[in-house]
């Protein structure tokens, strides 16, 4: 039994080498080496990764704005903060020139209506005016006569001469009251005078002179007050 069991394995080791020697292994081992040559792999297509050019612009057009205002946020928050600018106060000396400027304003605003307000008076009593001018003129015309009598110490016509005065006095004296309250007496002394005289029996030539001369001064100061 042990024989036959030395001789099995001397006859596998015999077959075993004669198998590694022989040409057909290498035979085979070249041909199975040329059926195992990696198989080329078909050229796949390639994954398209890429967003589509529409999907790529609505995507920009979308977060172009938000980029923008953050952008521009950026920028406001480096820029320098905006200072009001400082209050200058205004010195003493314009303050001064600033009060005299009003002043003269104001001077210049009262006096024009002032001058106005007496125009429009001057206006609504110009026939007034004119009126109390002739009766001036006509009582100093009167007053002149009364100084020639006077020399010639004609006593009838003084007298005459003299209550045309009175009378042209008393139709003036209105208006007189009404322009220049602060003639209306003086001169009314002054035709008192004259009326007093005048109704005398005996007329002085001298105390004639004295009054009109008075009289014609009195109304010529009038005149000069009317323009």
């Amino acid at each position: 039994m042990k024989r036959l069991f030395i001789i099995a394995f001397a006859v596998a080791l015999c077959l075993m080498a004669g198998c590694s020697s022989s040409p057909s292994s290498t035979r085979y081992t070249k041909i199975e080496e040329q059926t195992i040559k990696p198989s080329e792999i078909p050229n796949e297509s390639p994954l398209q990764t890429e967003k589509p050019q529409t999907d790529i612009q609505a995507d920009s057009a979308s977060i172009a704005p938000t980029q923008q205002i953050e952008e521009i946020k950026e920028i406001e928050e480096k820029l320098p903060e905006k200072t009001s600018a400082p209050t200058i106060k205004p010195t003493k000396s314009q303050t001064i020139q600033a009060a005299k400027k009003s002043n003269e304003s104001i001077g210049k605003a009262v006096t024009s209506s002032i001058m106005d307000k007496s125009t429009k008076q001057a206006t609504q009593k110009a026939p007034e005016a004119d009126q109390l001018k002739k009766s001036i003129e006509q009582i100093r015309a009167l007053i002149k006569d009364l100084k020639q009598l006077a020399e010639t110490n004609d006593s009838t016509k003084m007298k005459s001469v003299s209550l045309q005065i009175v009378q042209n006095w008393e139709g003036m004296k209105a208006d007189v009251a009404a322009s220049y309250p602060d003639m209306v007496d003086f001169l009314q002394d002054k035709i008192v005078l004259l009326n007093e005289l005048q109704s005398g029996e005996i007329i002085d030539p001298k105390v004639m002179l004295q009054l009109d001369y008075e009289l014609y001064q009195a109304f010529r100061q009038l005149a000069d007050k009317i323009g």
